[in-house]
């Protein structure tokens, strides 16, 4: 999703731009498709590809370009010097700053991320492009980022989104419409949940939300995400990009962090914003979550609007700036 972000704003530029992906399970080529060509490298007959095998295909595939960027955290150095005679330049995004990278710009978004953290990965000609600075959230968070703002400081706390992402394979949405459900005062809200059409638990999260004691919605591949964090008062997510969209927007969020970069993201955000970071809320989901949920509409109820903390550094406008950077070093 951040690489294609990152492809409008160029293609707004008039630069081509093409995928090569992997037709791996729950891949995203078809979306993809409907904006871009996408080269679509076989997944294998069940057997791990290798990273020169990898390398070879993409690059054949590929052909000769202006730009290459990699977005895979399984790739270093050795796949990104392979696959250079292609490329005039290179671009990679990570977030784990765990391996060498052989790369022109390197991008990080991560919030509270420090140049020093790849000092031992990349070379000194390497630019780095580093924090929510340069985050690829779409534009429609900064065109609405100011109305949310300005728009939440004049109303009481009603609407609570759910937005997990992806396949939800675990049904945590499911624990998290019991904890609203078990709410003191639940009949007072309006829930909406942001679900993929893929979700695993789909069907079953229909008749669960027909139950609930509150007017609830499933949103299906909704196409307007940001207006509806500027209709939400609290969100509860995941920690991933949805979390920075969320600050864009000047959400007050409860995030479930499922993976040590996710609780490393909802730490930070924790600092700076109206966040909270449920550390250990899988031993038991809807308790734990209706605990922390209840806290935050009680606290977000008695706490002047004036006095909720935005992170000023979202500002949505992070692909713009990447795709400025992938510009001027272009034309150097």
């Amino acid at each position: 999703m951040r690489c294609l972000t990152l492809a409008r704003v160029l293609a707004e530029k008039s630069h081509d731009c093409r995928f090569v992906c992997r037709d791996l399970p729950g891949n995203l080529n078809d979306k993809i498709a409907i904006e871009f060509p996408v080269v679509i490298l076989p997944r294998g007959d069940g057997v791990e590809v290798d990273w020169q095998a990898d390398a070879l295909k993409t690059a054949a595939s590929v052909g000769e370009v202006d730009w290459l960027l990699v977005d895979h955290y399984e790739l270093d150095a050795r796949w990104e010097k392979a696959v250079r005679p292609c490329a005039k330049r290179l671009i990679v995004l990570d977030d784990l700053a765990d391996r060498p990278h052989a790369c022109n710009l390197l991008l990080d978004q991560s919030l509270g991320r420090r140049p020093d953290d790849y000092s031992a990965f990349v070379t000194h000609d390497t630019q780095l492009l580093l924090g929510p600075e340069y985050a690829l959230l779409r534009p429609e968070f900064s065109a609405q980022r100011s109305q949310s703002l300005v728009g939440r400081n004049r109303r009481s706390i009603r609407n609570l989104l759910v937005v997990m992402g992806g396949f939800d394979a675990d049904n945590t949405i499911g624990a998290i419409l019991q904890a609203i459900a078990n709410l003191q005062d639940a009949k007072l809200y309006e829930v909406s949940v942001a679900i993929s059409s893929r979700a695993t638990h789909l069907e079953s999260l229909r008749s669960e939300t027909a139950r609930m004691p509150c007017k609830t919605s499933l949103r299906v591949d909704e196409t307007d995400m940001a207006g509806l964090m500027k209709w939400a008062d609290v969100a509860i997510s995941a920690s991933g990009l949805t979390a920075y969209e969320l600050a864009c927007m000047g959400v007050p969020m409860i995030l479930l962090p499922v993976s040590a970069i996710q609780l490393r993201v909802a730490n930070e955000l924790s600092q700076i914003a109206e966040a909270v970071a449920l550390v250990g809320w899988q031993e038991d989901p809807a308790n734990r979550i209706g605990i922390a949920l209840a806290d935050i509409l009680t606290r977000l109820s008695t706490l002047a609007p004036e006095s909720r903390r935005v992170a000023t550094a979202f500002d949505g406008l992070g692909a713009i700036r990447v795709a400025e950077k992938m510009c001027e070093e272009h034309n150097v």
